[in-house]
């Protein structure tokens, strides 16, 4: 398959229109169809509904579509990397989470680049199950999320910063006037939590005996749809803490007994890193999170 004919795929998918895909392209209309219907012949599924003046994905489409970008990100990843002269230069993908520690990892790069001004970085936001996915595809060169995690197939970096956990609600909710939040006090409320199945284990965990009466409403990835949840009476957020809390007039309480969860940097198992990547694994290692 040719990465062209993704091109064309991706152009088409996103203009909905194969004569707006061929103006962007530069090619002829009957091209682009031509390469298209060889595609779905290459992949025996078809891929696009095709209306009087419209082309939209089919379900198989949208899946082909996520595959082609993912594709595509590598194989522009690769040939930057082998652009590169014996100067550190080029792009280093990094997965992380948002949460405060994130102005470490800011500093950290912010030092890199002083001394490699030619590398440019690339951030990628999410939870911990999908930096460590965007990791194993090759889509990130480096992950920075929280404990507990599975690291056994990765090389890491783990630092000292810590980040407690808490629940965050609306102000004038009951629990808000709390100096520390137990189980007893969560276990008739409805819980926005982590969809991470391993924080759920050590929540129900840190709930004990009373495990069987949490009730979780909602799961999130991204604490900013946690605030909005939360902020809609959908339920009480379970989050680590962080300073934007204050600007949607939320109130966190910290849990007790406490649940803190140190960041760790991890990275594929490899020998073959661009000069980039090898750099940034050195300066990151001889680093110290204060």
């Amino acid at each position: 398959m040719d990465l062209r004919v993704l091109e064309y795929f991706l152009m088409v998918a996103r203009e909905e229109n194969v004569s707006h895909a061929a103006e962007l392209l530069h090619v002829s209309q009957p091209t682009i169809s031509r390469q298209l219907m060889q595609l779905e012949d290459e992949v025996g599924k078809t891929l696009f509904i095709r209306g009087n003046k419209s082309m939209t994905l089919t379900k198989e489409g949208l899946l082909f579509k996520n595959r082609a970008e993912e594709i595509l990100s590598l194989y522009q990843k690769a040939v930057s990397e082998l652009s590169q002269d014996q100067e550190i230069s080029g792009e280093i993908v990094i997965g992380s989470g948002e949460t405060d520690a994130f102005y470490y990892l800011a500093d950290l790069v912010a030092e890199f680049q002083k001394k490699y001004p030619k590398v440019q970085f690339h951030m990628i936001s999410g939870d911990s199950d999908t930096i460590k996915e965007n990791v194993d595809k090759g889509l990130a060169d480096i992950g920075f999320l929280f404990e507990p995690v599975n690291i056994e197939k990765y090389a890491f970096k783990k630092t000292n910063i810590e980040e407690r956990w808490g629940v965050l609600m609306l102000p004038d909710h009951p629990l808000a006037a709390h100096d520390d939040i137990t189980a007893d006090d969560l276990v008739h409320e409805k819980l926005i939590c982590p969809r991470r199945m391993s924080f759920q284990s050590e929540i129900y965990q840190w709930f004990g005996k009373q495990a069987d009466d949490m009730y979780i409403a909602a799961t999130y990835n991204l604490i900013n749809m946690a605030m909005m949840m939360t902020q809609k009476h959908i339920g009480i957020t379970l989050c680590i803490e962080k300073s934007i809390y204050q600007d949607m007039h939320l109130r966190f309480v910290p849990l007790q007994p406490k649940i803190i969860s140190k960041p760790i940097f991890i990275w594929k198992h490899q020998n073959i890193f661009s000069l980039a990547m090898e750099a940034f694994i050195a300066f990151i290692s001889d680093s110290k999170f204060e």
